[in-house]
């Protein structure tokens, strides 16, 4: 996860007009994290995230000021398929 933040941090900075960040399982948890904590200008650069079959963070999550400025750009999917 910390990598991943890095590499947002990295990868963003010359897209700091807009941007969509985006995984699938562990990816797409990976990109709920690394947009709570990126740096502040990439935060605010980020349109929306989507996490596919992504799993979820603890509760305590919601706490952190930095997720209240992300939470409500996250979409999130899951495939409910039990065929």
């Amino acid at each position: 996860q910390a990598d991943a933040e890095k590499y947002l941090n990295f990868m963003a900075k010359g897209f700091l007009r807009k941007s969509i960040v985006g995984g699938h399982s562990k990816g797409g948890n990976m990109a709920v994290y690394a947009s709570t904590f990126c740096k502040n200008t990439i935060q605010k650069s980020i349109q929306r995230i989507f996490a596919f079959d992504a799993p979820g963070f603890p509760k305590d999550l919601n706490s952190i000021e930095s997720y209240g400025l992300i939470k409500d750009k996250i979409s999130e999917f899951f495939n409910n398929d039990n065929e």
